[in-house]
Formats: C-alpha cells, structure tokens, sequence
C-alpha cells in the first residue's frame, strides 16, 4: 500500500525538530502508514475511523471524521519515525533527572 505524500529525509542538514518520515494528513495516508509501521494499531484507527464516519452518516459533522484523523496521524508519525519518539524520551528522561543541560544541547543545535 503506498502512502499518500510520503517524504523520507535522510540529508544531514535537517532540523532535529522535523521528522526523518512524513505523509500527508488524510485518513489514506494515516491507514497507509500504520499498516506499513504499525499493523497492530491498525484495526483500532479502522474501527475508529468507521464509527466516526456512521456518526458523520447520521448527522453530516464531519468535525469527528477530521479529529481521528488528526489524532492518529500523530500516531502514525510517531511510528514511522522511532528514533523520533526515542529521542523525545530521552530528552523528557534527562529532564526528569534535573539535567539543565538538554535545553542548552537544543538552543544550540537549533530547531
């Protein structure tokens, strides 16, 4: 299954701030990407996705249909891109510590 709008950055000159893998915001992409880096969570966007669009059926707001959409193609990003979530992890770890130093490493490194 090919996903919609996927962009893969491996130049080294890309800001930390930005994922390496990226797709466009649709529910193709979301359904896309998840069957392609996390098919375990893929049947629970599936049956949401179904519910939301019964409920839009019944009343034409499609406003529910966008948030699921919204809110799994933050988890689907997250699993295309693990060293993404892996250095977000490490980051809030060494906050918790008391590590003053991980907000100088960012301001230096830049967005």
């Amino acid at each position: 299954m090919k996903i919609p709008g996927l962009v893969v950055d491996d130049s080294p000159d890309r800001p930390l701030c930005r994922p390496r893998v990226t797709f466009e915001r649709s529910a193709v992409a979301v359904r896309a990407a998840l069957a392609a880096y996390d098919r375990d969570r893929l049947v629970d966007f599936e049956a949401e996705f179904h519910i939301a669009m019964a409920e839009a059926d019944d009343d034409f707001d499609l406003g529910r249909v966008d948030a699921v959409v919204q809110r799994w193609f933050a988890v689907a990003l997250m699993a295309a891109n693990p060293e993404y979530v892996a250095a977000i992890d490490e980051d809030q770890r060494r906050i918790e510590e008391g590590d003053p130093s991980v907000i100088v490493d960012h301001v230096e490194r830049g967005p």
